[in-house]
């Protein structure tokens, strides 16, 4: 079976061409290792006109400049090849310096394989011996000027740059990859310390980017990843600057179906693999939401919602419990103040003491009315609420001063009696 894989690397790197200071192409690097430095171009007055040329042994590893639109017909090895070029690396190059297109054909006995290159003027176009009586079309690329080469065509597999991967190469225009493979279709690799992958649309360097850095993290409108946020460093992030009013996500689902629409999903395992199973355990934290707030210096968690483990969990048992926490004013951290647990109860940590004196008390509000709550203290009440609030008092010993009800909408409350 042909196997076009090494020889077809051999001829795809970038410099693969030599041109002087005007931009003038003088010769061609030997792959072959066999000695020689450099294939020379003919000068002008080796150039042909010729429209239809069988090639020679004189032409193996030399660049033929042709003036004229012209056919280059490749004769079997007997006629074309030395013993010395039976390795399957020689090649035939043309270099086309006029209008017209150069045209590889074969002749008797012998064999083109691959996509035949589109010539045009300036185009440097070869083939290589890759079997017997057989030859590979290998590359097409328009010269503009040293490095740079548009219309290239590669048949087979091609590696372009150095071996130690530290080239620079440009695409210009519109680039459609198609693979028919079993292997992934783009693999982008980087082994140094700049970015894996860089998206940018109207400018470069483009201000908002799409971005998959060295580590892994995946920024979209950035650069320059944000730094650990609460303990935690993004994988995903997504940034906007002033007068943008696009920072948001939207996940949306067109379909009739009953029951389809989209989701979010937190999952947390205690295998220690992807794809390795650990049953998680009770108090166990599964997943969180944070809201951050910027205090001039770094990002500060103002509020969070958060889901634990709240259980025992077994095959098809997964007990849980959501908490709502906020940061006290003064504070840096979030404190719990709503549970909801696994059985559904509703439990408001609204403080850690109970205040005392009466003057000021922790409440529940279930409605808009302003102060209308349920507060409770130590002592008489004397804080103003709305008419109708209650205050439970803690400290009460009798039966007339354990609950008492707001009057008058201001710091009127009248005791309730109660059954010792």
């Amino acid at each position: 079976m042909l196997n076009l894989n090494h020889t077809l690397q051999q001829i795809s790197q970038r410099d693969q061409f030599i041109f002087d200071q005007k931009d003038n192409l003088i010769g061609i690097k030997n792959p072959r290792g066999n000695g020689d430095d450099l294939f020379p171009v003919p000068d002008s007055k080796a150039a042909t006109t010729a429209t239809s040329i069988t090639l020679a042994e004189s032409n193996i590893d030399q660049v033929l400049d042709v003036t004229a639109a012209a056919t280059l017909t490749i004769p079997t090895d007997a006629v074309l090849l030395k013993p010395s070029d039976a390795d399957n690396r020689a090649r035939l190059i043309a270099y086309q310096t006029t209008s017209g297109a150069v045209t590889w054909a074969a002749g008797a006995g012998v064999t083109l394989v691959g996509t035949a290159p589109v010539a045009a003027q300036y185009l440097t176009t070869s083939v290589m011996h890759v079997a017997a009586n057989t030859w590979a079309y290998v590359n097409s690329g328009t010269y503009n000027g040293p490095n740079t080469v548009t219309n290239l065509t590669v048949t087979g597999n091609a590696a372009i740059g150095d071996a130690e991967a530290t080239d620079t190469h440009a695409i210009k225009g519109a680039t459609t990859l198609l693979a028919n493979s079993a292997s992934a279709a783009l693999t982008v690799t980087q082994t140094g310390a700049g970015n894996a992958f860089v998206v940018e649309d109207s400018a470069s360097t483009d201000t908002t980017p799409f971005v998959i850095n060295a580590s892994g993290q995946v920024l979209i409108g950035t650069a320059t990843a944000q730094a650990a946020l609460a303990g935690q460093t993004p994988v995903l992030q997504a940034h906007s600057a002033a007068g943008s009013t696009d920072n948001s996500v939207l996940f949306a689902n067109w379909d009739v179906t009953t029951g389809q629409a989209p989701t979010i999903s937190f999952a947390k395992s205690v295998g220690d693999a992807i794809g390795t199973r650990g049953a998680v355990a009770n108090t166990q934290l599964l997943g969180s939401l944070h809201f951050l707030g910027d205090d001039g210096t770094a990002f500060i968690r103002a509020a969070q919602i958060t889901a634990e483990v709240d259980g025992t969990p077994g095959t098809n048992d997964m007990p849980g419990r959501l908490l709502l926490s906020t940061t006290a004013d003064g504070a840096s951290a979030p404190t719990e103040r709503l549970r909801v647990d696994s059985a559904g109860v509703i439990t408001a940590r609204i403080g850690t003491a109970i205040p005392a004196g009466g003057t000021a008390g922790f409440g529940y509000c279930a409605t808009s009315t302003a102060n209308f709550d349920v507060f409770f203290g130590s002592g008489a009440p004397s804080l103003s609420a709305a008419k109708g609030s209650l205050y439970l008092r803690s400290d009460g010993s009798g039966t007339n001063d354990r609950m008492y009800v707001n009057t008058n909408g201001t710091t009127t409350w009248t005791a309730v009696v109660t059954v010792a």
